[in-house]
C-alpha cells in the first residue's frame, strides 16, 4: 500500500479515500497512509476500533480524517448498528474534539430516517460532537426486503431540499450527500 500511496503522490493525486470493511483494522495500511502528508485520507469507520493508540496516530498524522458512520439519534443506530454503538460514538466523537482532531460523520439516509438525519437537532447535535462534516450516502438495497428503504425520487427531492437549507444554516460545516 505504500507503494501505491507513494505513486499516487507522484501522480499528483491529492485525495484518497479509505472505506470499505473496517479501515482501523488496517494499522499498517493507515501507518503508510499517515506517511503521504501531500494526500489526504478521508478514514469511512464504523468508530468503533477507535482507541487511544489511534488517537495518538491520528494527532500525529493530520492528512487521516476518520468519517464515522451513524445512523441517527441512539435509537436509530443502535437498531442498525447493535445495541451501545452510539454510546461507544459519543465516547470516541469527545475524544477526537478534545485531542483537537478533525474528524466527520458519514449518514446512510433512509426512508426511514431521512427526516431524523436532515433535522437542525440531528445536525446541531454533530456540530456539538465536534464533527466538521456529513456525508449523506444513500441507502443501496442489498436483497429484496429492503427495497422499500431506499430513496426514491420524492425523497430524493426533499433531501436535497433540506441539504441546501442545512448548507446555508452550517456555513462552517462541509455537507455533502450522493446516491
Amino acid at each position: 500500500m505504500g507503494d501505491i500511496f507513494t505513486q499516487s503522490e507522484e501522480l499528483g493525486i491529492e485525495f484518497i479515500l479509505l472505506a470499505g470493511g473496517e479501515p482501523f483494522i488496517r494499522k499498517d495500511v493507515l501507518l503508510q497512509a499517515g506517511n503521504h502528508s501531500n494526500i489526504i485520507f478521508p478514514i469511512f469507520t464504523n468508530g468503533t476500533k477507535i482507541d487511544e493508540s489511534y488517537i495518538k496516530l491520528l494527532e500525529q498524522k493530520r492528512n487521516l480524517i476518520p468519517v464515522i458512520s451513524i445512523e441517527g439519534h441512539k435509537e436509530t443506530t443502535d437498531k442498525r448498528r447493535g445495541e451501545g454503538i452510539y454510546e461507544k460514538l459519543e465516547e470516541v466523537m469527545e475524544r477526537l474534539r478534545n485531542n483537537g482532531i478533525l474528524f466527520g460523520a458519514s449518514v446512510t439516509v433512509t426512508k426511514n430516517n431521512m427526516k431524523e438525519v436532515f433535522s437542525d437537532e440531528f445536525v446541531s447535535n454533530l456540530k456539538k460532537a465536534g464533527t466538521k462534516g456529513i456525508v449523506y450516502v444513500e441507502y443501496v438495497p442489498v436483497n429484496k426486503e429492503t427495497r422499500d428503504l431506499a430513496p426514491d425520487d420524492e425523497t430524493r427531492e426533499e433531501m436535497m431540499v433540506r441539504l441546501d437549507y442545512l448548507r446555508s444554516k452550517e456555513t462552517d460545516m462541509v455537507l455533502v450527500a450522493f446516491p
